[in-house]
Order: C-alpha cells, then structure tokens, then sequence
C-alpha cells in the first residue's frame, strides 16, 4: 500500500504572528495529482489543509499511520508551513499553533522522528517545506524564536537505510513563491520531476534520491534569481546513506505519454498560430504631421519603410519583454533565446519554435498598418502544449494556420459543401468569386469559421484563445468536415 499525506497550512489561526504560507495549499494538492500516476491510491490520501491542521489532528493521522503500516508499505509525507525552533528544540507549526507557546501547541521534530523510528514501514520520504521566517515569538519579537533547525531529523536519516527526507532550504533560508508558477520555487520544481516534466531530474526514466536533489539544487536557484536575485534557498537533502533510492519510475508513463502523443503531431509543427490586429497609421508611436508625416494615399514600399521607422522601438521592446519571459518559463540559454529585429519586422528564435512580429500597410486599407504576431517553426508540440507556453502566450493569437501537404480543388470543395447544405443547415459556405475561387470560408454549428485555400486550412477562433484551445478547434474542425458531413478534397493526411 502506498499512503500520502499531505499538510498545507496556508493561513493561519494567529495571524499576524504567524504570517501566511503563499501557495502552502496549491502545492500540497497538485502534488498529491502527480502521485496518483505512480500508484498512490486517492482512497488513501490524506489532506490537511489549513484549519484541518491543528496540532492534535495532525498527530493523530501521524500516529494512526505510522503505527499501521507494514515493512512493504509505502509513505510520503509532504508538509508545507512554517517552523520553528525554541530552546533547542525544532517545531512545525501547526494551524492553531500559539507562538508564546510553541512546545505545547506545535509539532516537534524529535516527536515525528519517534513516530518514524517506531513504524515498520520501511519506505518513508519526507518533502518539508518549512522556514521559520513569518512566525513571529511572543510578544512579537522574533527573537524569542531561533531559524528552524533539523539535527534530528539529519541524525536519523543519515542512518535510516529506507528512509530519506527533502527539504527547500537550508535551516536558516526561507522558502520562496513565484507568482509565475502559483506554487513555492522548490514545491513547482519537486511537482515537475515526479510528474515526468524534468528530463534533468531522471536517470534513465527514474527519479532517485541523488537524482531529484540534484535537480533541485541546480534549478531552484536559477528560478529564483528572477524572484529575488539577492536571495539564497538552497535545497537540502537528509539522508545520504540511501541517495540511490526510488522514488519513481516514470519510464512507463513516459513511454505511454509517447505512445499517445496526439495523432496530429505532424500538423502542430505545420501550424501557424497567428493573430492580425488593424491599427491607423495616425495612432502609430512618434507620428506626428508637424514632422511632415503623412497618411498614404496608397499601397508601397516607401510607406512600409516608413511604418517600420516608426515601430521600430515599440517592436524591439515586446520582442525583449517575450523573449525574457521565454527564457524564465523554458530556462532557455543566451544562446538558445535571442532576437533579431529590423524596423517592423522582428523574431524571437528558440529551439522550440520562433515567435515573429510583422508590421505593415493593411493592403485594402492604406490608411491603417497590421501588427500580426505568430508561432511558427515548431519543433516540438509538447511545448507548444504545455503550461509554460500558455504562460508567456495566454491569449495572444485568435487563429490557426495550418499548411497542407497538397493543393485544394476550391471549386469542388464549395459545390460539395453546397450540396451537403441542401439537406444540412448546420454547413454553409460562402466565397469570393463564382469563377475564380481563390479561398472559401466554411460555417459549421458549433466551430469556429474555417478559410480554405489551396494551400492552406485556417480556423478562425474570432476572439483570442490559449494555443491549446487553438490546437484543440484545428483538431475538431478537421473531425466534424470529414466525420460529421462527410466533407473530403483536404488533404490532411499527408500533413500528419
């Protein structure tokens, strides 16, 4: 049996003595998620969140547990909150915890040690994220109360064979939060190695006690240097001895997460996430008709250099805003992050896929210019996928462009989609020319618009949407034309 118990005391009951923990709760729920996978079941899983925590629940669950699981069980124990040491002694707080009080109405260490030393469990990892910095002593003077400090916790696991403990900080750090991640530095990171996210944190798809503390000594200091860069946490490990312990092993998920990479993979990296926005030339940075500027008449390269003049350092600036916060999300290197910019034009290049700007004169509106921003050059779909990109691009682009591996007979295409209209109401088409069809735009119920070329299949979200939802409607939109009214004539197959 594998047992997790999680305690995340983000307020507490004596504030302000004893100053909230931010994201205590998110980080001890997203990582009782990420152990289901590795076969923790949600039966027996047990959270103590907040006012749940008070000293004698927590004792009671630690006591209960300890002493009821066997020499095969499996235990996890996260706590997230503040700490403490008085007198020589080291405490966690608990959520109805009285800092004039701390030996009576806290958790001391040397007691959880005892319950460990007793249990036959022989399988045990300690995750504590605890800093006494926010607990404040009697009377409110901080000094009554020294820097948490774990020497029973060291001295026990340096011995204990199938034991091992993490900690996010030294004794006498803090612990810091992001507010990019919505989750403590140290807790995002942990989540991210148990859930397979951290290729550093692996050897050979397992994740070890050497392994993980590596990782985490490597990484939590680079993310927190956008945090607080004259800031130091550096994560601690107590138990040497069984460094080399499993913790998990991710190469099943990671080989069944390979194996169920959406069917389409081929389409995310010949897809284009776009957006155009129309603004007047009038409104650009640094026009001004007393400099002898003016608004064209007509479509032309001198006016197109001229936009770019003027949009140059606006154009450079968000390029440099995108790319440091690519840099911060990825951890990309100087290298691998870098910008080029030329007037209106410019691009942020990673190994992932590049982020491009384009501004230029609206071709049916001369007095206007479009700024279209875009994704293209993936290499990778699962970043384009994943949380972090969605972070630096929540709702940035409205449309996916998706580059066929084929031309569209268009004037086939409408008349088949005419003739499904005949006794389909839920499809219609309209286009630009009875003779010369060069696009169409197909209407379904339910999706999005779609615009046909002959080279190309765009969905039109209309409002800007997250590159999931994005990638999601291309996917759909593709599903309802072939599977729903039975439309073909799109080679999309030859795209996948």
């Amino acid at each position: 049996m594998k047992v997790f118990i999680g305690i995340g005391i983000e307020q507490y009951l004596e504030q302000p003595l004893i100053l909230p923990v931010k994201y205590a709760e998110a980080d001890v729920r997203e990582f009782a998620q990420v152990l289901e996978q590795h076969g923790f079941d949600k039966n027996d899983e047990i959270l103590l969140i907040n006012d749940q925590a008070t000293q004698s629940r927590i004792k009671s669950v630690l006591r209960t547990q300890l002493s009821g699981l066997g020499n095969h069980d499996t235990l996890y124990l996260y706590f997230a909150g503040r700490g403490a040491t008085v007198a020589g002694t080291s405490y966690l707080a608990c959520y109805d915890s009285i800092p004039s009080d701390l030996p009576d109405t806290s958790i001391a260490i040397s007691w959880l040690v005892e319950q460990i030393r007793k249990s036959a469990c022989q399988k045990i990892v300690v995750f504590l994220d605890s800093s006494r910095s926010g607990l404040i002593g009697p009377e409110g003077t901080p000094d009554s109360c020294s820097d948490l400090t774990t020497d029973e916790l060291g001295q026990f696991f340096a011995d204990a064979q199938r034991c091992i403990c993490f900690a996010a900080c030294k004794s006498d750090e803090s612990s810091f939060p992001s507010t990019d991640f919505k989750h403590g530095i140290w807790a995002y990171h942990l989540i991210e190695a148990f859930d397979g996210r951290a290729e550093a944190a692996l050897t050979r798809g397992r994740l070890t006690g050497s392994s993980l503390q590596n990782y985490l000594t490597q990484v939590v200091p680079m993310s927190l240097r956008s945090v607080n860069p004259a800031a130091t946490q550096t994560p601690w490990q107590y138990g040497g001895a069984n460094s080399d312990l499993e913790l998990a092993d991710l190469t099943d998920i990671l080989a069944s997460r390979k194996a169920a990479k959406h069917p389409h993979d081929g389409q995310i990296a010949d897809s284009i996430l776009a957006s155009e926005e129309s603004q007047p030339i009038t409104r650009l940075p640094g026009f001004e008709k007393k400099r002898g500027h003016f608004v064209p008449d007509r479509v032309s390269s001198d006016a197109n250099e001229f936009i770019g003049r003027l949009v140059a350092s606006q154009v450079e600036a968000e390029l440099k805003q995108v790319r440091d916060h690519l840099k911060r999300q990825f951890e990309f290197g100087r290298k691998e992050c870098q910008i080029s910019c030329d007037g209106g034009i410019g691009t942020v290049t990673t190994p992932k896929f590049n982020y491009n700007i384009v501004v230029f004169q609206d071709e049916d509106h001369c007095e206007n210019v479009v700024w279209r921003r875009s994704i293209e050059g993936i290499t990778d779909s699962n970043a384009v996928l994943s949380d972090d990109f969605a972070s630096v691009f929540p709702s940035t682009f409205n449309a996916i462009e998706l580059r066929l591996h084929g031309r569209v007979d268009l004037d086939r295409l409408v008349d088949v989609v005419e003739e499904i209209k005949r006794v389909n109401k839920d499809i219609d088409v309209a286009y630009d020319d009875d003779r010369d069809i060069s696009s169409c735009v197909i209407s379904m119920a339910g999706h999005p618009k779609i615009r046909v070329t002959q080279n190309t299949f765009v969905v039109l979200h209309g409002s800007p949407a997250t590159p999931r939802v994005l990638i999601e409607a291309l996917f759909n939109a593709q599903a309802a034309l072939t599977r729903s009214f039975k439309v073909d004539g799109i080679p999309f197959a030859g795209a996948g």
